[in-house]
């Protein structure tokens, strides 16, 4: 089970290849930022201080501070390990290694918490900053996050970041954590705002919950703690051994809803059930409720023995307010490992519905940005990955800085020791095609419903898919799958009510790529024994498809 304390991984510092500093080019860093003089100032500007007795004082701070790190190795030590935060950022972890980093090491405390900003890496993809936080003497609990983190430029715009929940470090005593934005200096350097607001601390909580796993019925427990209201769960057996748990939760607090994370969670004999691998799926109701759906081996949770416990995180602490720092950010040292090469060229041969149209490669990553012909178009491949050297470099999808609905980018974070140029053989594969259809619309009689399961066939883009229906406390259930290679699933149907089309509730959507392409949906309150059933889409699936695009040369 990967559940919500997996976040909290505690990592200890490495101590070895301790560098010492060089005293008088961090005089001259702390002047630049005004760290010599007297300053309280709460976005770490301090104030200039005058040329009589510089000399003085940068000797006395200089001997000081060699003093104090010859007579107390240990605090020397005290450095921090990305390695472990950094998991699957092997771009960022190389240019760390390389020390292509922008060091930054500028500190603002507020409410006895110290937030510092130690390494940025810049290029043309992306800007990534590297933090931690010192809690002082508030309560580190399990968890802390700040509720968001941007970077403002010199004309006010807010370049979000992609925030990553931070991880207690426990050689350093502190929380460490990154930002990422695909956001990046139009120039060499630009004068950004760095601004991280309202610290919160969470604890885990867990209550029992009386469920039986016998019944389909909807079961509900009314939570009314800690920002959760109430808890809607069901169980629908499935044939080949699994067992759907499928979850919602409403909120007393629309907040809460961002950061509690609620699980249900199975216990035999007191030890946590595992969950069928990559099986937990979560996503937001039409109303604002907290929709999960996971699958258990029947025979895992079949017996007395097991138990259900509601798991979520709860708000202990909130500091509100911000923690502000005035950068100058720059892509300058990142320049000479950087190039641009124009593509132009389809992804697949004869169609225009997607065109490859640039690869900047950096330091860090790959970024090969595309375009759609249709708005908020997807890739038709669900695997994407780049074959360079003898790797293969798996893709991932990314908006474009500008949000632009016919514009996206396949990022690849670049390994260490990996040269290329404009002579450097590059390929672009796709494999597992999946293909997006609109709906026929030709209806499917779902006749006699009752609360007995049955069954109707029908042809959905030329594929056998079966209807399984039947009320429960009043609603219609349908159910569709097909057991035809090929078929990815249904994506949406619908009924009338009230001579317009009616959506229902969807319960469970298994496709883009998935072996199961089951789906279930509940419509409330239906009291015909004979209803209509519209397919407004569906995918099919191409297992053994695949592309190949050369980029380079």
């Amino acid at each position: 089970m990967k559940s919500v304390e997996d976040a909290l991984k505690l990592r200890l510092n490495n101590d070895h290849g301790i560098e010492y500093p060089d005293f008088a080019s961090m005089w001259e860093r702390m002047e630049q930022a005004g760290h010599t003089g007297d300053s309280d100032s709460k976005r770490a500007r301090g104030r200039s201080v005058q040329r009589q007795g510089r000399n003085l004082r940068k000797s006395v701070v200089a001997l000081s501070l060699a003093a104090l790190l010859a007579a107390a190795p240990v605090y020397a030590a005290i450095q921090v390990d990305w390695n472990g935060l950094l998991h699957g950022k092997s771009g960022i972890q190389a240019a760390l290694s390389e020390h292509l980093g922008q060091e930054l090491e500028q500190s603002v405390t507020r409410d006895g918490v110290t937030l510092t900003l130690h390494t940025a890496v810049v290029d043309e993809n992306r800007t990534v900053i590297l933090y931690s936080l010192n809690p002082g003497e508030h309560n580190r609990a399990e968890f802390m996050k700040f509720k968001g983190i941007s970077l403002r430029d010199e004309q006010g715009k807010l370049c979000e970041g992609i925030l990553r929940d931070m991880v207690w470090d426990a050689g350093s005593g502190r929380y460490t954590g990154y930002v990422e934005s695909n956001w990046t200096p139009e120039g060499d350097t630009a004068k950004v705002e760095f601004i991280a607001r309202d610290l919160q601390s969470f604890t885990r909580q867990e209550q029992e919950l009386e469920v039986d796993n016998t019944t389909r019925e909807t079961q509900s427990f009314n939570i009314a703690q800690d920002g959760l209201q109430a808890l809607h769960v069901q169980m629908f057996p499935r044939e080949d051994n699994r067992l759907l748990v499928y979850s919602e939760i409403t909120f007393e607090q629309e907040e809460a809803a961002a950061w509690a994370k609620p699980q249900v969670v199975a216990y035999r004999d007191g030890a946590v059930v595992k969950e069928l691998t990559d099986s937990l799926q979560v996503r937001p109701g039409d109303n604002g409720e907290y929709i999960s759906q996971q699958f258990y081996r029947h025979s895992d949770v079949s017996d007395e023995s097991t138990a259900y416990r509601l798991q979520y995180m709860k708000e202990e602490e909130r500091l509100d307010g911000e923690w502000s720092f005035d950068l100058n950010l720059s892509k300058k040292q990142m320049n000479t490992g950087t190039a641009k090469y124009a593509l132009n060229k389809p992804l697949e041969t004869g169609s225009d519905d997607i065109t490859l149209e640039q690869m900047v490669v950096t330091p860090t990553q790959i970024r090969i940005s595309y375009r759609t012909r249709e708005a908020y178009a997807h890739l038709p491949y669900e695997k994407i990955t780049l074959e360079v050297q003898g790797m293969s470099l798996q893709g991932e999808l990314w908006p474009t800085a500008e949000r632009d609905p016919n514009k996206g980018a396949i990022r690849f974070e670049r390994p260490s020791g990996l040269v290329m140029n404009g002579k450097t053989p590059v390929t672009l594969t796709g494999k597992y095609k999946i293909t997006n259809h609109k709906g026929e619309r030709t209806p499917i009689r779902l006749t006699a419903i009752s609360e007995k399961r049955q069954t109707v066939t029908s042809q959905v883009g030329g594929y056998p898919v079966e209807w399984i229906y039947y009320t429960l406390d009043g609603d219609l259930y349908v159910e569709t799958g097909s057991q035809t290679p090929g078929f990815g699933g249904i994506v949406s149907f619908e009924t009338t009510r009230n001579n317009s089309y009616f959506a229902g509730k969807t319960l469970i959507a298994n496709y883009s790529g998935d072996d199961d392409n089951t789906a279930i949906k509940r419509y409330e309150g239906v009291e015909q024994t004979k209803v209509s059933m519209y397919v407004s889409g569906y995918i099919t699936v191409e297992p053994d498809q695949m592309i190949q695009v050369q980029m380079l040369p």
